[in-house]
């Protein structure tokens, strides 16, 4: 005749442990799988025996019924908690990819996505010659199963009387460095380098009244409001930079900043183990190896690439011509 309350309790203490481990460990820098499973693992063989317990000692109709809508209920009861919080920042790769965390300065957020707690990476500003700079921030869309690290960079020139931002993306926190020298800058051309980087060319039109350029397609559903005017492999931009043609068949404009002796590439080329790769197509060696080369006859000196390590000089670019592709 105890049953009923019994199982009441067994089941209110298997909620609370499921609901407690499943925030507390979830939430906390232990591996993640621990704190999504454990919770609601201990609360469903609570509850486990609770349902022994109400078919064993509840064999009246209405003692039964009460038992079996209380274990039924708390079983249910799991399932979001399963797909809540917990698995959600397991899916996402930790707590901090609201931005609400930061690493550390130094901290190398490759690694700690790699060690299984994603924190929000600090904005990292860098001169790279006179009148041209860049600054790296977290891609808001990174996610762990992309293959690229969750640090960008865009670029900010000054050339033949103009202010250009290449793969502009404003930071989601931390900009005040970052607007501080744009603000300073006014920009008057806002460029987009291929399709998929969009980023905050907006954002930089609305703010500055600037220009843009870019692609004259986009994917479907990363369409920029502003209008850009298109560039194409030839074109001069204001301020006397150049597209290229790369070879990939992925629109993309690697840009010539003559004034700075530098190629700013978006995905063309990129950083991996520390050394300069070409982002692998299945037409490497017809297409885009020759298209990569035909760029040597310029006499750049620096190398600008959007993933990984930002910046390369000219011997890591032809290094990068002999190396395979980087395919992932």
């Amino acid at each position: 005749m105890y049953a009923g309350p019994v199982v009441g309790v067994l089941v209110v203490i298997g909620l609370v442990a499921a609901v407690g481990l499943g925030l507390v460990l979830g939430r906390s820098e232990q591996p993640r799988p621990v704190g999504v499973f454990l919770g609601p693992l201990i609360g469903l063989v609570v509850i486990g025996l609770a349902q022994e317990l109400s078919n064993e000692g509840l064999n009246g109709a209405g003692g039964d019924i009460t038992a079996r809508s209380l274990t039924t209920f708390a079983g249910i009861a799991l399932i979001p908690l399963y797909l809540g919080p917990t698995r959600s920042a397991w899916l996402r790769g930790g707590p901090g990819l609201s931005g609400t965390e930061t690493a550390a300065p130094g901290t190398d957020v490759s690694a700690t996505a790699r060690g299984g707690m994603m924190r929000a990476m600090p904005t990292e500003i860098r001169d790279v010659a006179a009148g041209l700079w860049i600054w790296r921030t977290q891609h808001p869309d990174w996610a762990p199963d992309v293959d690229w690290e969750p640090g960008v960079t865009s670029v900010c020139v000054e050339s033949g009387g103009e202010v250009l931002v290449l793969d502009a993306l404003i930071p989601e926190a931390g900009a005040d460095e970052v607007l501080a020298r744009l603000d300073a800058l006014r920009p008057t051309v806002a460029v987009v380098l291929k399709p998929d980087h969009v980023r905050s060319v907006d954002a930089v039109v609305e703010r500055y009244g600037a220009r843009a350029f870019g692609p004259s397609l986009f994917w479907r559903d990363d369409i920029p409001q502003t209008e850009l005017e298109p560039i194409e492999p030839g074109s001069e931009l204001p301020g006397g930079l150049v597209a290229l043609y790369d070879g990939r068949g992925r629109n993309e404009t690697p840009l010539w900043l003559p004034e700075q002796r530098a190629l700013a590439f978006a995905d063309a080329l990129t950083e991996r183990d520390g050394r300069l790769r070409v982002w692998g197509t299945p037409w490497h060696a017809e297409r885009v190896v020759p298209a990569l080369t035909a760029m040597l006859e310029l006499p750049f000196e620096h190398v600008i690439v959007s993933h990984g390590e930002p910046l390369h000089d000219r011997a890591a670019f032809e290094r990068a011509l002999e190396l395979p592709p980087w395919v992932g």
